[in-house]
């Protein structure tokens, strides 16, 4: 949903400068400009993608403080981490109580999370309603194509020929509809009322072009993908917009190309055959592209009167102004220093308890030793910070093998799924962390420490078989079963076997 979001504010902003543009140079610039800037648009709603662009540290300065500026609403911290507790000094905190802040903290977590799902919930629906009404009315129209008859007339038949050896085009006839349209993306057809009666040959030639033009630019398939947007963010009134002025420049832009390519008619009586098939027109097919639409038929008469051959030198401007289209909002500041402030390695993230065998060892490398090196450069990050993420998730589904917060986590893989946030791998096997450990003892958890549990094997031996993330206050947070997801328990609620710490921290 976040993602759905974030290309559909891109998009907007992109929507916005192509109705600007088109509002002030419609009749300045090749109608098929506009519909480049469309599918650009388009684009941006479909393709979660953006390019990472270093910029200097005095041009960055204001995205990095709107960044900074938001991080912080949203709980986050400015060197790449979460929020580290203000009191994360005081003495509570240093105990590792359990208080009452963290504990709303958790409440707050589940009730955002409940609401975002509430919101998935209606957004979907409206795809749903919305993809089936479109679906409805375009399969009753395509029954009703189906129903049209071959067009048989020696002057049809001879532009065909001349035609057919690109795309295998059809011609027919049908009394179901009042105006030429053209349907069908692989198998394309062009469709003429049944009865017309055209004033000479170069009318119906300049009608077939026009159906032409827009089965060789492939427009169905563009009024698809339209329609594929509106669906997908059918709450945004500015989508919807988009859709209506795409459909009126792609007809805008074959009417500049007919009269560019054919010499048969005036622009005076080219336009004078869309108002005649205008006026016959009832109702347009909702996919198809059609001839003439009395909607837009204002604008399209005063583009033909108003067609020209436009200067080379517009051509500069022109690809200018695509390609900052195009890159305006599909950039992103990157950060300066290549490599990502939280992330460590397993090796260097976990570390075993004081007094264990593992601290003792590690402490007798040489200072210059690539461990020794990967302690020094961990990030501050504290249990509280731990604690304050688990929290958040409170509620969440239980997955069998899982490690994904949205999809399902189990226990090892909630522990580690916490710990990734911070940019520390862990191991999602409870064996290999218990291999870190040391004995359980009632004094020795602190906030964000992991703690084991077992069961009794076949051969009377422990072996660990769960784990959980300390909270403080003798309660952990741990992914529980299918029926509870992700809960808060007493640290004691099984026995206790090891404890593993991750961070360099004291109780």
């Amino acid at each position: 949903m976040n993602t759905i979001l974030y290309m559909g504010a891109g998009g907007s902003l992109l929507i916005l400068g192509v109705v600007i543009l088109r509002r002030l140079f419609l009749q300045k610039l090749p109608k098929y400009f506009f519909v480049v800037l469309w599918l650009i648009a388009l684009t941006r709603l479909f393709v979660p993608v953006s390019i990472p662009v270093r910029w200097p540290p005095a041009a960055g300065r204001l995205e990095a403080a709107m960044k900074d500026h938001w991080k912080e609403a949203a709980g986050q911290s400015t060197d790449g981490g979460y929020a580290v507790e203000k009191s994360a000094g005081a003495p509570a905190a240093a105990a590792g109580r359990y208080t009452a802040a963290d504990r709303r903290t958790g409440f707050e977590g589940n009730a955002s999370k409940r609401l975002r799902l509430l919101l998935a919930a209606i957004w979907l629906c409206g795809i749903t309603i919305t993809a089936t009404v479109l679906l409805i009315n375009h399969i009753k129209w395509l029954k009703r194509y189906a129903m049209s008859l071959p067009y048989t007339d020696s002057a049809v038949t001879t532009w065909q020929s001349h035609v057919s050896g690109r795309r295998n085009i059809k011609i027919r006839c049908s009394d179901q509809i009042s105006g030429p349209l053209t349907y069908g993306l692989f198998k394309p057809v062009i469709l003429l009322p049944s009865g017309c009666i055209w004033e000479n040959e170069d009318e119906l030639f300049c009608i077939l072009a026009h159906e032409y033009i827009h089965i060789m630019r492939f427009d169905i398939a563009i009024k698809y993908a339209m329609y594929a947007a509106a669906c997908i963010y059918w709450f945004n009134p500015l989508v919807w917009i988009m859709a209506h002025l795409l459909s009126r420049d792609l007809e805008l832009s074959c009417d500049e190309a007919v009269i560019r390519r054919l010499d048969c008619l005036s622009k005076r009586d080219y336009a004078l055959l869309l108002i005649r098939q205008a006026e016959k027109q009832t109702v347009s097919a909702p996919t198809g592209v059609c001839f003439s639409r009395c909607t837009e038929m204002e604008e399209r008469i005063e583009s033909i009167m108003k067609s020209k051959r436009y200067p080379s030198k517009l051509l500069v401007p022109a690809a200018a102004t695509v390609f900052c289209m195009m890159t305006a909002f599909t950039v992103s500041a990157g950060d300066h220093d290549t490599a990502k402030p939280g992330a460590v390695s397993a090796a260097a993230a976990v570390e075993t308890a004081p007094g264990s065998s593992n601290a003792d060892s590690n402490s007798k490398r040489p200072a210059d030793s690539p461990s020794a090196a990967a302690q020094k450069s961990t990030p501050s990050v504290t249990g509280g910070d731990i604690v304050k993420l688990a929290l958040d998730h409170v509620g969440d589904p239980y997955e069998f093998g899982g490690t994904n917060f949205e999809t399902g986590v189990d226990c090892s893989g909630f522990v580690m799924a916490v710990y990734k946030e911070f940019g520390i791998t862990l191991p999602h096997e409870t064996a290999e962390l218990a291999g870190k450990g040391t004995p359980f003892t009632s004094d020795s958890p602190a906030k964000g420490d992991v703690v084991l549990y077992t069961k009794i094997n076949a051969d009377h031996a422990e072996s660990p078989d769960h784990s959980a993330i300390y909270i403080g206050d003798g309660k952990v947070i741990h992914a529980s079963n299918k029926k509870e997801g992700v809960k808060i328990s007493e640290i004691d609620y099984r026995s206790p076997y090891k404890v593993v710490r991750i961070l360099n921290q004291t109780n």
